[in-house]
């Protein structure tokens, strides 16, 4: 019993010093996990392409409202300045989409962000555009606007 005894309180002292030694992560390599699940999620995190010097005129506020040619010629030097800050060209067109989640019955004019090649929804670009049009609520100087992105749907002009 003497035995049994000095046993299960040698376990009781030896334990903590056990388990000391086993963790699942190294300190250092815990926090340098952690660092890198936020940058992970910092770059993952959309910003509004809009916000640079070229894009201001889109929240602007005219008297007399603009055509959709006009606002389609108003938003092409900021999409061109886009265009250049991600490398991937990005062009407005005035039309109906006619397939796709935003596929409409009535011929309502819309301008659209098209992005000229096929890319992720995940893809920054594609991601940011949708971040700034829903901080607009998916309108452009007073226009409906949507992101077309080339195989997601295919939107007739």
């Amino acid at each position: 019993m003497k035995k049994m005894l000095l046993l299960v309180s040698s376990l009781f002292i030896l334990t903590p010093q056990v388990f000391a030694q086993v963790s699942v992560l190294p300190g250092e390599a815990a926090s340098e996990f952690a660092i890198g699940v936020e940058r992970g999620i910092y770059f993952m995190k959309p910003v509004d392409p809009f916000q640079i010097s070229q894009c201001q005129i889109v929240d602007a506020r005219f008297f007399a409202p603009l055509s959709l040619t006009q606002a389609q010629k108003t938003m092409a030097p900021c999409l061109a300045a886009i265009s250049q800050k991600y490398g991937i060209p990005v062009n407005v067109k005035v039309g109906t989409p006619h397939s796709g989640p935003y596929k409409m019955d009535a011929q309502v004019e819309i301008l659209m962000l098209n992005v000229s090649r096929a890319l992720p929804i995940t893809h920054p670009l594609v991601r940011d555009l949708d971040y700034g049009l829903s901080r607009r609520k998916g309108k452009i100087l007073g226009f409906p606007a949507r992101v077309l992105v080339p195989g997601h749907f295919e939107p007739k002009a």
